[in-house]
Parts: C-alpha cells; sequence; structure tokens
C-alpha cells in the first residue's frame, strides 16, 4: 500500500516519490517473482523459513536447462512480453 501511495502521490514538484515507488514495487515483484520456484525467507528476521510455490528438480545436463525448460521460465517471458506489448502500445505513436 505504501507503494501505490507513493506512486499515486508524486507529481512535477515531488519526482523522487515516483522513483521511490517504481524502485520499491520492482523489488516487491521480484520477491513475488522469486517465490515460485526459489527459496524466499519472507518473515526474517523472525524466521528462518524458506516459502517456494514450486521446486525446479534437476533433469538435464548442463544445470542451466532445469530452469529454461522449467514452466517458470514461460511465466517470466510471458511477464516480459506483456511489459514490452504495453510498452508499445503507449509508445505506439513515436513509431
Amino acid at each position: 500500500m505504501l507503494v501505490c501511495a507513493c506512486w499515486w502521490r508524486a507529481d512535477r514538484a515531488r519526482p523522487w516519490a515516483a522513483l521511490a515507488g517504481v524502485f520499491a514495487l520492482g523489488g516487491f515483484t521480484h520477491m513475488v517473482l522469486d517465490s515460485v520456484v526459489g527459496d524466499i525467507a519472507w518473515l526474517a528476521p523472525f524466521s528462518d523459513e524458506y516459502f517456494a510455490l514450486s521446486h525446479v528438480e534437476t533433469m538435464f545436463k548442463p544445470w542451466w536447462l532445469n530452469f529454461i525448460l522449467h514452466w517458470s521460465f514461460a511465466l517470466e517471458l510471458l511477464l516480459v512480453a506483456l511489459a514490452v506489448y504495453v510498452w508499445r502500445r503507449d509508445h505506439a505513436r513515436y513509431w
């Protein structure tokens, strides 16, 4: 909620508020996406328990193929494609 408040309250007189909101939203989004298949300690420093929705199993060599061929990689590609689509839609008059 704080991120949204910084984002919508930002105006031309306080561009740092918009930048802080974007930075915080990016960090939070990164942690949420890492929680899909990575272990994140959401309750730190109160607990050392790690949380993840799924785990990448070792099935291929080299090791990086396990991540590229996992379903979570398609989710990341979908988010990138959505970001490109939104950017192109908003900047269509310049192309």
